[in-house]
C-alpha cells in the first residue's frame, strides 16, 4: 500500500502479522519524510478477518464485491512468516511487537479508523467508495494504517554570532589592499580583490576553494548540513531547502573590472550551470578615489553579431562608449540584475551581496590575467555564453532606478529597491544607542564605530569597524548597541 497522510508523510506497507483489530504495534511500516530532519511518531493497526468476514463488511459499506485472484503458488502457505521484521526508522530500527515507539491517535484504539484498503491503492482513493461516513467503518483484512502527527519538537539548538576571518581566493584582477585597510590588517597580496563572506559557493569548476570556513574549522556547508532548521529556520527551509541563498564579498576593485555579466536563473539552469539561481547581484560603495564610476548596460540595442565582433576582437572602447556611465561616491547602492552588461570602475570598495553563484561571462578580457577565449564563456562556447546577455536598450531612467544615492548618512533601513527582493536583501543600520535586529541568516558588515552585538541568550559579541559577522535563525533576536555603522545583508524573504 502506497499512500499519503494528511501531514505529508509517505508510507508504505513492507509486511504484517495477523492480530485483533486494534492492536498496537504489529506491522512493520518504514516512514518517509519529505522534510528534512523531521521525526514522526504514530500508530500501527491491523485487522485481521476471515474472506467471508471481509466479502460482509464490503457489502455493508456499499463496495462491490471483490473476486479472489488466483495465487501464482497454490501450495505456498497463506499467513506471512512470523517474527520480526526489523527496519530503518527515523527512531532507529521498528520492528513488529513495538510498542514504545508508536503511539494510538484519534479513534484508533478501539478499532474504528480512517478507511485504507491495500486491494485499491491509496487510503480514500477509489472512484465508486461511497461518502467518507460509511468508509469510516470499513476494515480490510491484514490493514496497516498509520496516522502520522510530527513528534514534538525538539529544542533548537542555541548559537552566537560567529566573527569570520577573510577568505580571499586568488582571482585575475589586481586588488586587496583596501579590504586590509578596512579590516585593519595585513596586507595578503595584490591579487586577492575578493573577500568571500559567509560562503557556500565555491569558486566556477573549484570544489572547496572560495568556501568559507567557521572559527572551529569547520566549513560553512558542512555546519548548515549538520543542522540546517538552527543556520535557516523553518520558513526557510520550506521555501529554499537547505540554500543558504546569499553570498556576500568585499570587492576592492584595484583596477577597473573587465566588462562582463552574469546569467539568469532560467539561462543558467537551461544550461546546466546551476540547479536553481543565476547571478543578480548588489553593491554598496563603501569608498571610493577621485571620480569613482561604474558602466551599466547598453544605451542602445546592440545585434548579437555586432557584440559577438566587438567580444571577438577586444574592441573594449566601442563597448564602454555604448554603455551608461554612472558617477558614484560613498553611499551609494546599485543593483545589477543577470544579465546586464557592467564594469566597476577602479579604485571603489564596496559591499556585494549576491545569489549564490560564480557565474560570469567575460566580454573583455585583453590586459587581464585570464584567457577569456578558453575560461571566459562558462564552457559553453561564447557564441552560446553570449545568449545570456541583455542587449536591449535602457534607458536613463531605468539606470536610475538601479542606483540609489547615498542618504548622507542621516536614515536607516533597506537600501536595495522592490526588484532586488527575490533575491536577497540589504539593510544598513546606523545606531546612535540600540536597534533590535529579527532572528535569521545573516551577514554583518560594520562599516563604522563601536559597539557589541547582544542576543537573547545574553551573549555579547564586541564589534568594531572591519568585522564581519555570521548569525543564524538559532541565534534568536539581536540587538545592537553602542554608537555603530553596520550593513546586513540576507537571503529573500521565506
Amino acid at each position: 500500500m502506497t499512500g499519503t497522510s494528511a501531514e505529508g508523510v509517505y508510507l508504505r506497507l513492507l509486511g504484517s502479522v495477523g492480530a485483533n483489530a486494534g492492536d498496537i504495534g504489529r506491522g512493520i511500516i518504514a516512514a518517509h519524510s519529505p522534510f528534512v530532519g523531521s521525526a514522526y511518531q504514530g500508530l500501527v493497526v491491523v485487522g485481521k478477518h476471515s474472506r467471508a468476514g471481509m466479502q460482509r463488511r464490503r457489502r455493508r459499506a456499499g463496495l462491490p464485491r471483490k473476486r479472489r485472484r488466483p495465487r501464482a503458488d497454490s501450495t505456498s502457505s497463506r499467513e506471512p512468516k512470523s517474527g520480526p521484521r526489523p527496519v530503518p526508522n527515523h527512531y532507529g530500527r521498528l520492528s513488529a511487537g513495538d510498542t514504545d515507539r508508536v503511539r494510538p491517535y484519534g479513534p484508533c484504539r478501539g478499532g474504528s479508523f480512517p478507511y485504507s484498503n491495500p486491494m485499491e491503492g491509496a487510503s480514500g482513493t477509489s472512484a465508486d467508495a461511497p461518502d467518507r461516513a460509511r468508509r469510516e467503518s470499513w476494515v480490510a483484512p491484514a490493514t496497516l494504517v498509520l496516522m502520522m502527527p510530527p513528534a514534538p519538537a525538539r529544542e533548537t539548538t542555541r548559537m552566537q554570532p560567529l566573527v569570520l576571518e577573510p577568505n580571499q581566493p586568488s582571482r585575475f584582477y589586481r586588488g586587496g589592499s583596501r579590504i586590509a585597510n578596512f579590516r585593519g590588517l595585513p596586507e595578503t597580496g595584490a591579487n586577492v580583490p575578493e573577500d568571500w563572506v559567509a560562503s557556500a559557493t565555491p569558486l566556477f569548476g573549484a570544489r572547496d576553494l572560495g568556501l568559507t570556513r567557521l572559527p572551529s574549522g569547520q566549513l560553512l556547508t558542512d555546519a548548515v548540513a549538520s543542522d540546517p532548521l538552527a543556520w535557516l529556520g523553518p520558513d526557510h527551509l520550506r521555501r529554499f531547502g537547505r540554500h543558504t541563498e546569499l553570498l556576500v564579498k568585499l570587492l576592492d576593485a584595484g583596477e577597473r573590472l573587465p566588462i562582463h555579466a552574469h546569467p539568469d536563473r532560467d539561462f543558467a539552469v537551461a544550461h546546466g550551470l546551476d540547479g536553481r539561481h543565476g547571478k543578480s547581484e548588489a553593491w554598496m560603495v563603501l569608498a571610493a578615489d577621485n571620480d569613482p564610476v561604474v558602466h551599466l548596460g547598453f544605451s542602445r540595442s546592440v545585434d548579437l553579431s555586432e557584440l559577438a565582433g566587438w567580444v571577438s576582437r577586444q574592441e573594449v572602447d566601442a563597448m564602454l562608449q555604448t554603455m551608461h556611465r554612472v558617477p558614484v561616491r560613498a553611499g551609494d547602492t546599485v543593483f545589477v540584475p543577470a544579465g546586464l552588461p557592467h564594469a566597476i570602475g577602479p579604485g571603489i570598495l564596496l559591499v556585494e551581496a549576491q545569489e549564490p553563484t560564480d557565474l560570469s561571462v567575460l566580454l573583455e578580457w585583453q590586459g587581464f590575467g585570464i584567457d577569456g577565449l578558453r575560461d571566459g564563456h562558462l564552457g559553453l562556447g561564447l557564441e552560446t555564453a553570449l545568449r545570456c546577455i541583455d542587449r536591449r536598450a535602457w534607458a536613463p531612467e531605468e539606470i536610475a532606478r538601479l542606483h540609489t544615492p547615498s542618504r548622507d548618512g542621516k536614515s536607516s533601513g533597506s537600501l536595495l529597491p522592490a526588484a532586488a527582493d527575490p533575491f536577497f536583501r540589504m539593510e544598513r543600520w546606523r545606531i546612535a544607542a540600540r536597534k533590535t535586529l529579527d532572528a535569521g541568516f545573516s551577514v554583518l558588515v560594520v562599516l563604522a564605530g563601536l559597539g557589541e552585538l547582544a542576543t537573547s541568550g545574553a551573549a555579547v559579541t564586541p564589534l568594531r569597524a572591519g568585522l564581519t559577522v555570521l548569525t543564524s535563525h538559532a541565534t534568536g533576536e539581536l540587538e545592537l548597541r553602542g554608537s555603530i555603522d553596520v550593513v546586513r545583508c540576507r537571503p529573500p524573504v521565506a
